[in-house]
């Protein structure tokens, strides 16, 4: 009977054994997948940072862009106001050639009317002046 009592502990202390091995076994292979998830995620947060760096960087680059176009469009738009208002004072002096060789006055009136339509006026003598 003893020897029995004995051979069934002998059998359970391995069974013991078996098992505490097969738990080390499982606790390595978590501690390990846990870290392998740790290094992932770590790797994941520094792809994210330098995502986020990136896109910083661009708004920077599109917002600097878009400050210069919007100087170009603003220079543009003044080049075009002097243009047409070159181009209108080129007009007015051609018709007022033009007018004074066929008759004077006429010539004076027709380009004050102008002047006002255009929205600037000028009086005769300062048409004659430009």
């Amino acid at each position: 009977m003893l020897k029995i009592k004995h051979d069934e502990l002998s059998e359970l202390n391995i069974h013991l054994s078996l098992n505490e091995k097969k738990i080390e076994s499982l606790q390595k292979e978590f501690e390990d997948k846990d870290n392998k998830y740790k290094q992932t995620l770590e790797e994941v947060k520094i792809d994210e940072q330098k995502k986020i760096k990136q896109c910083e960087e661009a708004i920077a680059v599109l917002q600097n862009d878009n400050e210069q176009l919007e100087q170009e469009k603003t220079a543009l738009k003044e080049r075009l106001k002097q243009l047409t208002k070159n181009k209108l004072v080129d007009d007015l002096m051609q018709k007022k050639i033009v007018s004074t060789t066929d008759g004077g006055v006429s010539s004076q009136c027709q380009l004050s009317s102008s002047s006002v339509a255009d929205g600037s006026f000028v009086s005769p003598k300062n048409e004659q002046e430009v």
